[in-house]
């Protein structure tokens, strides 16, 4: 399931989708022990992982409202979340490149990107441009060829 070392040696990064993180961050998640005991895997064999802003962003959108039964974090809460991340040693914040629009343009041709739909083929393009894979919970990522799914 995970992807380590390529044949000269470069680790291989792994993009992390906001439901993973969202999911590591909330014990009250049935899959959170699945999560963390993955994250745990992925962290110990030196993967590195990729966090666009994008996903910061929408951590934030997400965990600074209240849903349900679950408290919303402050916004002090959810920023010592994000620095955390940003300043682990394995994390780098991906950015994308020259050849992400026309990817992005590939990948929602293929997939007959509409709306909503937006956000995931962001992912997806920044993932195949960066060669990396994409971790996450979410199965509308199987529409967008060539992307690299670690399915949680």
């Amino acid at each position: 399931m995970l992807l380590t070392t390529t044949s000269d040696g470069d680790h291989r990064m792994i993009l992390l989708d906001v439901n993973v993180i969202l999911c590591l961050h909330d014990r009250d998640a049935a899959a959170n022990p699945r999560c963390r005991e993955w994250m745990n895997s992925v962290l110990s064999e030196g993967e590195l992982l990729g966090i666009p802003w994008h996903c910061f962003m929408a951590f934030l959108r997400i965990c600074t409202v209240p849903r349900g039964s679950v408290v919303a974090l402050s916004l002090a809460e959810a920023a010592e979340i994000i620095d955390e991340w940003i300043e682990h040693p394995q994390v780098v914040i991906p950015e994308p490149g020259r050849r992400f629009w026309r990817i992005l343009q590939d990948v929602a041709q293929d997939s007959q990107t509409r709306g909503r739909d937006w956000s995931d083929a962001y992912l997806a393009a920044l993932a195949i441009e960066q060669g990396a894979s994409l971790a996450t919970f979410d199965r509308d990522f199987r529409k967008f060829k060539n992307l690299k799914l670690i399915e949680l």
